[in-house]
């Protein structure tokens, strides 16, 4: 089968959905489907992909891609290049990333253009239960994957530091929350002298919140025990991972599903997330829950944590399950699930005599 696959965010940007995309997409290749990501995201190096990347297409390149596909799949929504369907009205499915209202339930005009777009999609899917709720019509749900050829624990690694915060330095992804949390720790009286000397946060990441960040730790004197070493990618984001025991997840914003966690768990580190959105289901038993936008509770769990060598052990030997249901070939065999019924479908349609 032919699938153009629609995303409207590609590498070089990082982030989940480009990670999503570029996972299923080669996937897909692998299992012999032919495939062509179209995206809006700009890039003027080569493309070096098992599949073909066409780029900010005119209107007549996205016309000839159209006429070939036999499937559109739509990761998001992505109305400059999906409204296209609507001459050629290929079967499409389109998974949802995020949320489609605003939080409270309330909607402004776009939510209201890609909830009516949702319902013309033949099968709508989504990588949260959290997302399901969100979402009016039927949809079928499918968590996201992590790039298991990349993301592994090292053995030889020496795992010597404890905390480490991975994400953009903005307030929704909750930095603040976390770093008064190490305050509160090393001020409190349950922990050893020992204990409050090994605890470091380091903080993988860049975002407009830095300088505030940083002079915050400035400030209140914490700035020994705060490691911010930027941005990270592939196998140097693996090794600081690996180096760390725990990644706390703060973010104050409802995370519609939170790869980080899976990734940071292949790694060996054991989440300690926001209870909100999709990150309990992302971590599953694997870790622990604090409730979102609580920096004491945050602090509690770090010190149980700290202190629970069993409940260490418990948690990532449950890390180890988890994980097998989140592989890249195990999540795309689920998505193929869906597409085969379209190209079976397809073939009856052919087949069947008028």
């Amino acid at each position: 089968m032919k699938i153009l696959f629609l995303t409207y965010s590609f590498a070089p940007k990082v982030g989940g959905i480009e990670s999503h995309s570029l996972i299923l997409a080669t996937e897909l290749v692998k299992t012999g489907y032919e495939v062509c990501l179209m995206t809006l995201t700009e890039h003027q190096e080569a493309d070096d992909y098992p599949f073909q990347v066409v780029r900010k297409p005119t209107f007549k390149t996205s016309m000839k891609w159209y006429q070939w596909s036999e499937l559109v799949f739509e990761n998001n929504p992505v109305l400059k290049l999906s409204l296209f369907n609507c001459w050629f009205r290929r079967p499409r499915i389109t998974a949802i990333h995020t949320w489609i209202s605003r939080p409270g339930g309330s909607t402004n005009w776009t939510a209201r253009v890609k909830q009516w777009w949702l319902s013309q999609a033949q099968l709508v899917i989504v990588v949260s239960k959290a997302l399901q709720k969100s979402i009016p019509q039927p949809t079928v749900v499918i968590p996201n994957p992590y790039k298991n050829d990349l993301f592994y624990t090292d053995a030889t690694t020496r795992r010597s530091k404890s905390f480490v915060f991975l994400g953009r330095l903005v307030s929704d992804k909750g930095l603040q929350i976390a770093l008064k949390a190490v305050q509160l720790l090393l001020q409190s009286p349950l922990l050893s002298p020992d204990e409050k000397q090994a605890i470091r946060l380091t903080v993988i990441g860049d975002g407009p919140q830095k300088m505030e960040l940083v002079q915050y730790t400035q400030t209140t004197g914490m700035s020994e025990k705060i490691d911010f070493v930027g941005v990270l990618k592939g196998q140097a984001l693996v090794q600081a991972l690996n180096e760390h025991q725990y990644i706390i997840i703060p973010s104050i914003w409802e995370e519609p599903f939170g790869m980080v966690a899976l990734e940071a768990m292949a790694c060996g580190c054991i989440p300690i997330a926001s209870n909100s959105g999709g990150l309990p289901e992302a971590i599953s038993d694997a870790g622990l829950l604090f409730e979102k936008g609580n920096s004491v509770d945050l602090g509690e769990q770090m010190i149980r944590l700290l202190q629970d060598k069993p409940l260490r052990q418990e948690l990532r030997i449950n890390a180890q399950h988890h994980l097998i249901d989140h592989t890249a070939e195990n999540i795309t065999g689920q998505y193929m699930s869906c597409i085969e019924k379209f190209r079976k479908a397809k073939m009856l349609t052919k087949t069947t005599p008028n």
